[in-house]
């Protein structure tokens, strides 16, 4: 169908170069970053269950949100009780260069979203990083991710984050994907 007066704007990505790696970070202890607004749609109650579960496998970790919105409070008292308490970090929103310091930090980025997403930018920029990205079925990352990634639900990718040569691979593929 022809429109007139319609014109096609595709979603602008700028490179991202991959993050160096960190000298001072742990290679032992993967952080699984969530990079969002923090509402009820973007899934973080999700992840917090994730993270129950890893704990509960006495996986070490940390989990860095980044991001703001209307349920920072309540998440962040959610985070401080057993037995998330001193797993969970939340950095704010972040921009520019603090962004990109935050996240050479990470193992991988976590899209637990519920739905209504028209544009998942956050899995789009983070391949462009060349980080895995874990996201649920929704049809951007269903339209990068390999299919055995997406199927499952985060819950299940999520319980084999002690496998960092896993998320080293996906993160290759990642960034083959959109580059």
């Amino acid at each position: 169908m022809q429109l007139p007066r319609v014109t096609a704007i595709p979603h602008g990505l700028e490179f991202v170069a991959a993050p160096a790696a960190d000298p001072q970070s742990s290679p032992h202890l993967p952080v699984i970053a969530f990079q969002g607004r923090l509402v009820t749609t973007k899934g973080v109650g999700v992840l917090f269950e994730a993270a129950r579960i890893l704990i509960a496998e006495n996986r070490a970790f940390e989990l860095l949100v980044i991001g703001d919105g209307p349920e920072r409070a309540s998440l962040e008292r959610l985070s401080q009780n057993a037995p998330l308490a001193g797993h969970v970090r939340f950095a704010g929103r972040l921009l520019g260069s603090e962004l990109d310091a935050a996240l050479r930090h990470a193992s991988v980025v976590a899209v637990p979203s519920l739905g209504g997403e028209v544009f998942g930018l956050v899995v789009a920029e983070n391949m462009l990083r060349g980080l895995p990205v874990a996201a649920g079925d929704s049809r951007i990352a269903m339209h990068y991710a390999p299919r055995s990634f997406t199927a499952g639900a985060i819950l299940t990718l999520l319980a084999f984050v002690g496998s960092l040569v896993a998320f080293l691979v996906l993160g290759d593929h990642a960034r083959r994907t959109t580059s």
